[in-house]
């Protein structure tokens, strides 16, 4: 006789709150889009410096895109906080979270 395992789509739901919650607070906290220091320290660059320099070579981890009544450049907050929790996966699951 086979044991059901109900688990695992426990914790599927789980981590898909957890996720959900992560990004409504991002968003709640910064509104609907991240620039400046926020931005760049949040996708963990030490510098604006270095984040202007990534932006050029096209080595940014998410999408961004300058506004036609703004200065600088801008990320949709759910889109960052998305690719903070694909970053805690990883190293939740052991892999290296600078990989890929």
């Amino acid at each position: 006789m086979a044991i059901k395992r109900t688990t695992r789509p426990k914790r599927a739901q789980a981590l898909k709150e957890a996720r959900e919650t992560l990004v409504a607070s991002w968003v709640a906290q910064h509104g609907m889009r991240l620039s400046g220091e926020a931005l760049w320290r949040a996708l963990g660059f030490g510098s604006r410096r270095t984040f202007d320099r990534a932006a050029r070579e096209g080595r940014l981890p998410v999408q961004i895109y300058p506004l036609p009544i703004g200065r600088g450049r801008f990320a949709r907050t759910e889109d960052v906080a998305d690719w903070i929790w694909k970053q805690m996966e990883k190293r939740r699951k052991g892999g290296d979270a600078q990989a890929k």
